[in-house]
């Protein structure tokens, strides 16, 4: 059970909030183990709740603290650019400048994504091009709760992907190693779903957006794609 009604006010445990926030339980486990610092609120007492084998949280103070979150988010994101052909094809330099950020080697992992084009040559890195409105819709998906992300899309499944399920489970790995460990072969090719799964996410100063996963949710993510 994710919910529980405590005299009329409604409580959450940790799948419950995993849930309503649209993100992994080791999320929701390192919140709560940092409260100090991300806010989150404290478990109601065992007294209250009368089960002392398991956490619960007032559902009210988990949406405050998702809202301020995501409004903390908001005030990060950079000006977007709105001029011009919804058509137009733009390459990185070009997008970067739409989104306002500083140069195309600030576009976020989940941006260059979403590409509508990408042309490879050789051993060259690939030169991807974005329509306007790719870009503009992007960008209005990274100030929902659940962040920007890639657009949406069936996943890669498992399919000859090998899985590397050795080392530490919560270590915390970016997009390079998480490509790695999922078996694919480039982290272009990681699924929309999973950056919306990542443990952190980070807004550097610059505008980049970084993803990091512990190998636990990378391992749970390959143990879904392989279930029928």
């Amino acid at each position: 059970m994710a919910t529980l009604n405590i005299d009329g006010r409604q409580a959450l445990n940790r799948t419950g909030i995993g849930e309503r926030a649209g993100v992994a339980l080791p999320t929701v486990d390192r919140w709560n183990a940092r409260r100090a610092i991300t806010g989150f609120p404290a478990p109601i007492p065992d007294e209250v709740t009368g089960q002392p084998t398991r956490r619960w949280w007032w559902t009210d103070e988990i949406d405050e603290f998702l809202a301020a979150r995501a409004k903390s988010r908001r005030r990060r994101l950079t000006t977007v650019d709105r001029s011009g052909d919804p058509d137009d094809l733009l390459i990185a330099v070009q997008a970067a400048r739409v989104l306002g950020y500083r140069s195309g080697n600030n576009l976020p992992d989940d941006f260059l994504a979403c590409a509508d084009e990408v042309e490879l040559k050789g051993n060259s890195r690939p030169r991807r091009k974005w329509r306007r409105a790719t870009i503009w819709a992007w960008a209005d998906r990274r100030g929902s709760r659940h962040g920007g992300g890639p657009r949406q899309g069936s996943r890669n499944r498992l399919s000859n992907r090998t899985i590397d399920t050795s080392g530490d489970p919560d270590e915390l790995v970016g997009s390079a190693e998480a490509t790695r460990v999922l078996g694919y072969s480039a982290n272009t090719s990681l699924p929309a779903d999973l950056y919306e799964r990542a443990d952190e996410t980070e807004v550097k100063p610059s505008g980049r957006t970084w993803h990091r996963w512990s190998r636990r949710t990378l391992w749970a993510y390959a143990a879904e794609d392989a279930s029928p």
